[in-house]
């Protein structure tokens, strides 16, 4: 069936290049275990210093790249995650490994699930871009102990490409 040819094809591709630092952070510690995530920051200014990233909008959103870009361009690690799609080109839909912080630019609802994958995966750090938020989410993270911070990357963190 398709299915089984889309992932039968998916093995035979090499990863895409924005998987690529983390692909070399997996084959380094492969002695050891990996890195644990990042411990709570006291602020949004803190989250900005830490180097492992995840990127959670649709790929086709101008901001999402303009990000993906912003974070790249400051020498961070950036894993791009798409709950929109359906997986194709190798952009994972969920997040499924831990990182330093998860920056959400979706629609809340699906920021919601977001979290909920944080709190499983011990992520302790979610930047939220203007339009993402809600209370919920805030409840959410404040309840699992997780720092949140509503803000823009694009603004906010110094160096790399000028892009807002």
């Amino acid at each position: 069936d398709g299915t089984t040819i889309r992932s039968s094809v998916r093995r035979l591709l090499p990863p895409p290049r924005y998987f690529s630092a983390f692909t070399k952070m997996e084959g380094q510690a492969s002695a050891a275990a990996p890195a644990a995530p990042a411990a709570a920051c006291a602020s949004g200014e803190e989250m900005l210093k830490l180097q492992r990233w995840a990127v959670v909008g649709r790929a086709s959103n101008d901001i999402v790249q303009k990000l993906l870009m912003k974070l790249k361009g400051n020498g961070k690690d950036v894993l791009h995650v798409d709950p929109y799609s359906n997986g194709e080109g190798g952009v994972p839909t969920a997040l499924t490994q831990a990182v330093d912080v998860v920056d959400l630019c979706a629609k809340p609802s699906m920021g919601e699930e977001v979290v909920k994958a944080c709190v499983t995966l011990g992520v302790n750090n979610v930047f939220i871009q203007p339009g993402a938020c809600n209370e919920n989410i805030l409840a959410a993270c404040k309840g699992a102990g997780i720092t949140s911070h509503e803000g823009c990357v694009l603004r906010e963190m110094v160096g790399g490409p000028n892009l807002h």
